[in-house]
């Protein structure tokens, strides 16, 4: 029997979502995320490759505090509107003081740095100097 791309999907986001909210198993969440590549590398049409690609972006971005989740949310918004002085405002308040380990909101400080051309300054907080 051949599965759906959507009744896979769901199923796999449904998983990944159970798995956050009740566990942080990395190599569990990694296994969902092996799937989502493999999803989006076998993608037969552009939408479901959207699909997938914008799933992993969530998983990306998850976090267990839906607080910390909203900011980063606001920060990309700000940093969409060209705000980027508000939304690295936002991201330092994260990395520096709400949760140092999301990797995502790190990730979006050096974004934000990169659009506005400062890359020294996300070698500089790499190195921790």
């Amino acid at each position: 029997m051949i599965i759906s791309f959507q009744a896979k999907f769901n199923e796999l986001l449904l998983d990944v979502r159970n798995g956050l909210r009740e566990n942080k198993d990395e190599g569990k969440c990694n296994m969902y995320m092996d799937d989502l590549f493999n999803l989006l590398q076998n993608s037969e049409c552009l939408e479901d490759a959207f699909v997938a690609e914008e799933s992993i972006k969530e998983v990306w971005k998850a976090h267990l505090d839906q607080t910390i989740r909203r900011s980063l949310d606001v920060g990309i918004a700000r940093l969409l509107r060209g705000d980027k002085v508000a939304a690295l405002d936002i991201y330092n308040s994260i990395v520096d003081g709400e949760d140092p380990e999301y990797l995502e909101a790190w990730n979006k400080k050096a974004t934000c740095h990169y659009v506005s051309s400062l890359f020294y300054l996300f070698i500089l907080d790499q190195s921790g100097q």
